[in-house]
């Protein structure tokens, strides 16, 4: 008897800029019927991937999953290697990334009207030029 073929997994990896809309991607991946993950530490890609998201395959199509400056910058560091070893674990995984970005003026702009403070910014009160080394701080951590 034959075994029935492993269900072939996508894995939606969705990052970018804070501010260019990372949740509401996140939201209409789940809303597609997908499980989503938000602010997932980089450390844990790889057992997701390998040990759990097999396990939720049959009742899922697909899962997504959001990483960003919100893991800081070790765990940012972390995310290449892990997704090297992901890479070649075969045709079961099919991994798709999904990177968002606004324009600067865009970003101070919505941080403005949700008043809620850039993750690398100390105090939300600090002003539009701290926004924008925040902003450009983390251009370059991505």
């Amino acid at each position: 008897m034959t075994q029935p073929a492993a269900a072939s997994l996508t894995l939606f990896l969705v990052s970018g800029l804070s501010g260019a809309g990372k949740s509401i991607a996140l939201h209409t991946l789940e809303d597609l019927g997908g499980y989503c993950i938000d602010n997932l530490p980089p450390r844990l890609l790889v057992p997701l991937a390998l040990e759990e998201l097999p396990k939720l395959s049959p009742r899922f199509p697909f899962a997504a999953v959001a990483m960003d400056v919100r893991a800081g910058d070790s765990g940012l560091d972390l995310l290449p290697a892990a997704l090297d070893s992901l890479i070649g674990q075969g045709p079961d995984l099919d991994i798709k990334t999904l990177f968002l970005e606004a324009d600067d003026p865009s970003l101070i702009r919505r941080f403005s009207e949700t008043r809620r403070r850039h993750p690398l910014s100390r105090d939300r009160l600090e002003g539009q030029d701290a926004l924008e080394r925040a902003i450009q701080r983390e251009r370059q951590l991505l």
